[in-house]
């Protein structure tokens, strides 16, 4: 599968954070887990499994990071070829985009039943990830999660490069990147926040009120 293929299937990419971190992503771009903990000088962190939501004093401003709960207490005899710590920094090296709006929302959905408020941003595949085609994965799986099967699930094969990808296009489940990704104004379709006790509300593009 080559860019092009991808786009063709996927033009829409979906991506959520915390209520407020459209800002930071504004500024400085889609960051990974560990580029932001070794930012505030807590890489070791990014070998971990986070166990609660973790907030941050970035450079450029308040960084949230989501809570990784595993389907297994234990995930060493379901990876293949890799060590526990070597598995959640691969996970935590990455950001990452759904191509399916259902299971952004099933996300979404999650935090908002727990109180907590989701800014969630519609891109356009091409333009935002077309400049960094090379660096971009696939994988067909929810990487963060164990299924409730027997044996190895999980290794560094989970991201594929999208050369290297061979399997059908409709079974990709996530877009992952390994490196900061620009996400431009042209880039963005909307970006709406998205609250449990208030209307969902537009932050991107601006809502003009009209003329008098």
């Amino acid at each position: 599968m080559n860019f092009d293929e991808l786009v063709s299937r996927y033009p829409r990419l979906w991506h959520a954070t915390f209520e407020g971190g459209w800002e930071g992503i504004c500024s400085s771009g889609l960051q990974s887990s560990t580029d932001l903990l070794g930012s505030v000088g807590r890489s070791e962190e990014a070998s971990e499994v986070r166990s609660e939501i973790v907030h941050l004093d970035a450079p450029f401003g308040p960084v949230t990071l989501r809570d990784q709960l595993p389907s297994r207490k234990d995930p060493e005899p379901y990876l293949d070829g890799i060590s526990v710590a070597d598995w959640w920094r691969l996970v935590n090296g990455r950001s990452y985009f759904f191509v399916d709006p259902d299971d952004l929302q099933k996300l979404v959905d999650s935090y908002l039943a727990r109180g907590i408020a989701q800014d969630v941003i519609t891109l356009n595949t091409r333009r935002l990830l077309g400049d960094i085609a090379d660096q971009v994965e696939v994988t067909t799986v929810s990487a963060g999660v164990f299924p409730r099967t027997a044996g190895p699930s999980r290794g560094p094969s989970t991201f594929q490069r999208i050369d290297d990808f061979t399997g059908l296009l409709t079974k990709i489940k996530e877009v992952t990147v390994p490196v900061t990704v620009e996400v431009t104004d042209t880039a963005v379709v909307s970006v709406v926040s998205r609250h449990p006790k208030r209307e969902s509300r537009r932050i991107w593009p601006p809502v003009v009120a009209p003329a008098a």
